[in-house]
């Protein structure tokens, strides 16, 4: 199993919500320990894309039952149409690079980027908390006995760890907000 999802959730609160639904995705920071590790550059320019990844994500899989929106968007502006606002808060606290030599030769898993990202859903009128996660994704690249010389790549294997984080932390939200699906 390539990834793992850890989270806790606050019952009242998430009973107490009215529908409908929006959330609002804040941007996604990165922890301070990994602003201290060597390949922060790499991690860093690939933050947009971990954005638009759990962006779309989210689109694809709540709407029309859930309302995402990005921080360019006021919240004031959803609360004073009546909506139940969500802050999605997601922080980029470990981030493993591997090896892609043992990727590309070894492949099952060995060599994988690691990728690990808390996060936490709010409500935006008072701040309480909904649910808390921790995702962890591991992402070797493939490497189809070798005729996939792209796992070599960091950047490459950490774009697909990112992808599958994207997917998770929208399947995660999906559980909650849209149960029956």
């Amino acid at each position: 199993k390539n990834t793992s999802l850890f989270y806790h959730l606050y019952a009242d609160e998430l009973l107490r919500l009215n529908k409908p639904k929006i959330i609002h995705i804040e941007p996604i920071t990165i922890s301070a320990e990994e602003v201290q590790n060597e390949r922060y550059s790499l991690m860093r320019q690939n933050l947009t894309l971990m954005e638009e990844r759990v962006y779309y994500n989210l689109v694809s899989q709540l709407t029309p039952a859930i309302i995402i929106c990005r921080p360019l968007h006021s919240i004031a502006e959803y609360q004073a149409l009546g909506y139940s606002v969500i802050k999605l808060r997601v922080k980029v606290t470990k981030v493993h690079y591997g090896s892609g030599l043992l990727r590309y030769l070894v492949g099952y898993g060995v060599g994988g980027v690691v990728l690990q990202v808390e996060g936490s859903l709010c409500d935006a009128t008072n701040g309480s908390r909904i649910a808390d996660f921790v995702l962890r994704v591991r992402y070797s690249g493939v490497p189809y006995n070798g005729l996939n010389f792209k796992v070599i790549s960091d950047n490459y294997c950490l774009r697909g760890a990112i992808d599958k984080a994207g997917e998770d932390i929208a399947r995660f939200c999906k559980a909650l907000f849209v149960p029956g699906e």
